[in-house]
């Protein structure tokens, strides 16, 4: 017998349902395979614990009302429609898309300036001494 036919067949050796040659064959390969034997002993265990468990019997009515429930359309919010959240999702998508682009922007900017000044800092240490000499003339001149 086939390891994986044979643990598809689990729940009928369970039940009770396997005809008696293919129970004597299932048995003769539990006795057997290595690899089953453990799985069927603790599938069996798992059952058996279930079954000692009390069983819980539903309330009053509970199968009509789940099936009602089953067929009753279901009333939405508005903020649980699918197109509100889509815009929800898009608006956020879109805020996101233009911060970043913007500090992208910013950031090139930045620099496109410290490479002017890098280049150029020659030419604005001058305007500072020019600036500085404007200062010191105006001052001669009162």
């Amino acid at each position: 017998m086939n390891c994986q036919k044979f643990q598809n067949e689990f729940d009928d050796r369970l039940d009770g349902r396997l005809d008696p040659t293919r129970a004597q064959a299932f048995d003769a390969h539990t006795a057997d395979c290595p690899a089953c034997r453990p799985a069927w002993q603790a599938y069996r265990m798992l059952w058996e614990v279930v079954s000692r468990q009390p069983s819980v019997a539903p309330s009053f009515g509970f199968a009509q009302r789940t099936l009602r429930r089953l067929h009753e359309q279901v009333e939405r919010r508005f903020w649980q429609l699918p197109v509100f959240r889509w815009a929800t999702a898009l608006s956020l998508l879109a805020i996101v898309s233009v911060t970043g682009v913007m500090t992208y922007q910013q950031v090139e900017n930045s620099k496109r300036v410290a490479m002017y000044a890098a280049v150029h800092h020659d030419r604005l240490e001058d305007f500072d001494v020019i600036a500085a000499l404007d200062s010191l003339e105006g001052e001669t001149e009162l």
